[in-house]
């Protein structure tokens, strides 16, 4: 229990970071607020995190590495990942409400 108090907190200040950052990365953009809180609430869940974290995880669990600390910042990127997986899909499936579906009016053809 007190480890997963610790990752949300410590989740909640990636959180924050990612919005800091977003904030001063686009400060007069075009996005509207609605769309800058998409960005900061999907984030990129790549296979080749998970194939790190699980190599390392699997090196530890085996007894290869000899830094012992190196299994509670493992076990903090795993359960970062199932958040980030979580939060992105929950933000996707609510999309519409963050994003405005503009599309391009078709262009006639004019005949010669």
């Amino acid at each position: 229990v007190d480890f997963f108090i610790r990752s949300l907190l410590l989740f909640l200040i990636f959180l924050i970071l990612r919005a800091v950052s977003i904030l001063i990365n686009y400060p007069n953009s075009n996005f509207t607020n609605k769309e800058k809180i998409f960005m900061i609430l999907t984030m990129p869940k790549g296979i080749a995190a998970a194939v790190v974290i699980i190599t390392l995880f699997s090196s530890v669990l085996l007894g290869d590495t000899i830094i012992p600390a190196m299994k509670t910042v493992l076990d903090l990127s795993f359960i970062f990942m199932i958040y980030t997986i979580i939060l992105s899909t929950i933000t996707i499936k609510f999309s519409h409400y963050f994003l405005e579906s503009k599309v391009a009016k078709p262009v006639k053809k004019t005949k010669k």
